[in-house]
C-alpha cells in the first residue's frame, strides 16, 4: 500500500509537470500538425497529449519496479541500506495516503465526466432513433429526421449512426447529398467521436482557455480528413462547393447541441483551402513512425534516473 501510494503521487505530479510543459510548448509545434495530412495530424495531436500520461506512468512504474535500475540509475547508497538497486527511499506513509487520495479524486472526476457524457449520448441516440426514419443508401443507413432546419451529424461512439434532416435533403442536389453522406461515413468509419472524447479526457486537467483551442484543432483535423475521404469519390471542387452550400444553410438555422456538425464549424476557410490550394502536405511513412516510437522510449528510459533522485530529494 505504501509503495502504491507513493507511486500514484509521483506519477500524478510528473503527469502535471509534463502537461504544463506540453501546454506551454504547444504553440511552437501546433503548425506542424497542420502541415501533415490530416489523417496523420489527428494521430499526432492525440499522441502529443497522450505523451505526458504515458511518460509519467511508465517512467514511475519502472522506477518502482527496478528491472533496469542497474542501467538507468547511477549507483548510490543510503544510511542503513546496501548500495544495491532499490526503489526510491521516501517518507512512505504520509506520501502513500496523499497519493491515494489524489488518485481517487482524479479517478472520480474522470468517471463522473465520462458517465455524464455516455448518458447524454445514449439519451440522444434513443430519442433520435424513435424520431428518425431509417433510409437505405448505397454507402450507409441514414436516419432521416423530419425537421425544418437543415442539419447533418454523426452520433454515437461504438456504433455511430448518421442523421440527416428532411430540410437538408430538400435544399441540396443528389450529388451534394452523396458528398455529405461520404463525409459522414468517414466520421463513422474513423470513429471520430471516440477521438474527440479521448481528446477531452486527455486535456481534462488543462485550463479551459488552452483545452478549447486544442479540441478545436482536433475537430478541424477530423473534418479535414473526412473532406479528403469524400474527395476520393468526387472532385475537390465539388466537395468544396457542397461544404460552402451546406455551411451557409446550417448557419442560417438555430444552433444545436451536437458537437459533430461536419459542415457547421468556424474553420470552413481552412477546410476549403486544404481542398483547393494546399497540395504540399507531408505524409509520414512507417520508418518515421518507428523512429518516433524509439525516440519516445529512449526519453522515457532517460527520465528514470533523474526522477529517482528528484523523488528521494523531495520526499525523503
Amino acid at each position: 500500500m505504501t509503495d502504491m501510494g507513493a507511486f500514484a503521487l509521483i506519477a500524478l505530479l510528473v503527469w502535471c509537470a509534463f502537461l504544463l510543459l506540453f501546454t506551454v510548448t504547444y504553440r511552437l509545434v501546433r503548425s506542424f500538425f497542420f502541415r501533415v495530412i490530416p489523417e496523420h495530424g489527428c494521430i499526432l495531436l492525440l499522441c502529443w497529449w497522450s505523451a505526458p500520461l504515458i511518460l509519467s506512468f511508465f517512467s514511475s512504474l519502472l522506477m518502482y519496479l527496478p528491472i533496469l535500475d542497474h542501467v538507468t540509475v547511477a549507483p548510490h547508497c543510503h544510511t542503513n541500506m546496501s548500495c544495491e538497486s532499490h526503489m526510491p527511499v521516501t517518507n512512505g506513509k504520509a506520501l502513500a495516503w496523499f497519493g491515494i487520495g489524489l488518485l481517487a479524486a482524479l479517478g472520480a472526476t474522470v468517471i463522473y465526466q465520462l458517465i455524464n457524457y455516455l448518458k447524454t449520448v445514449k439519451r440522444l441516440t434513443q430519442q433520435l432513433h424513435v424520431l428518425g426514419k431509417k433510409s437505405e443508401n448505397e454507402k450507409a443507413s441514414i436516419y432521416q429526421l423530419d425537421n425544418a432546419h437543415p442539419l447533418v451529424f454523426t452520433l454515437g461512439l461504438w456504433h455511430p449512426k448518421i442523421y440527416m434532416t428532411t430540410a437538408l435533403r430538400r435544399q441540396c442536389t443528389a450529388e451534394e447529398i452523396n458528398i455529405i453522406i461520404e463525409h459522414e461515413c468517414a466520421h463513422r468509419d474513423r470513429r471520430d467521436n471516440l477521438r474527440l472524447l479521448l481528446g477531452r479526457l486527455l486535456t481534462l486537467l488543462i485550463p479551459q482557455q488552452f483545452s478549447k483551442q486544442i479540441l478545436n484543432d482536433l475537430h478541424i483535423l477530423t473534418e479535414q480528413a473526412c473532406d479528403r475521404a469524400a474527395a476520393t469519390k468526387y472532385s475537390n471542387l465539388c466537395v468544396a462547393q457542397a461544404l460552402i452550400k451546406v455551411t451557409k444553410l446550417v448557419k442560417e438555422s438555430p444552433p444545436t447541441v451536437f458537437s459533430a456538425l461536419a459542415f457547421a464549424n468556424n474553420a470552413v476557410e481552412l477546410r476549403i483551402r486544404l481542398l483547393l490550394k494546399d497540395t504540399s502536405l507531408y505524409q509520414l511513412d512507417s520508418f518515421q513512425w518507428g523512429m518516433g516510437a524509439i525516440v519516445f522510449t529512449i526519453m522515457m528510459l532517460l527520465l528514470i534516473s533523474p526522477l529517482h533522485f528528484l523523488t528521494e530529494w523531495t520526499f525523503q
